[in-house]
């Protein structure tokens, strides 16, 4: 399967974001919120490794190609960015995966989401994910495949 790039507007901005476009029904899709510094083209071979799981990661403002305000960065724009590709692309629930400064971005998503979340990786994984080695690779598959991730109903 090829990898899918779409921008989506979010008023002014348009936010860019990959999608491996994975087809398993028995895989519960997975979407990822970069860090700060990071882009979605970063991912590009994990979520291609992630297949046949449907993976989207999406690209905040004023990294990678998604468009630079000059101004509108703070937590309630970034937020927006995440739930203006959600809206837009055809995925009713899912994983939540936010690394480094993307779990602040992933948590104001969930707050203001929780019916469309079915589970989170805040970080979890970090030293796993900064290798994007085989092993780190095999880790997350097998982390993913697991039936209790976290609950919102704590």
């Amino acid at each position: 399967m090829e990898v899918l790039q779409g921008w989506v507007k979010n008023g002014d901005i348009r936010i860019h974001y990959l999608d491996n476009t994975g087809t398993s029904e028995k895989d519960t899709p997975l979407v990822i919120i970069p860090g700060l510094t990071e882009a979605d083209d970063d991912y590009e071979e994990m979520i291609r490794e992630l297949l046949p799981r449907r993976t989207v990661v999406i690209t905040l403002r004023g990294r990678g190609q998604s468009e630079a305000p000059s101004e509108g960065h703070t937590l309630a724009d970034h937020v927006s960015d995440v739930e203006s590709v959600i809206n837009n692309i055809v995925i009713d629930s899912f994983i939540l995966f936010g690394y480094s400064r993307g779990v602040s971005y992933a948590l104001g998503y969930a707050i203001r989401n929780r019916e469309r979340i079915r589970g989170s990786l805040l970080e979890i994984i970090q030293r796993s994910m900064l290798i994007f080695g085989q092993a780190g690779l095999i880790f997350l598959q097998d982390y993913l495949s697991r039936e209790v991730i976290l609950s919102w109903n704590v």
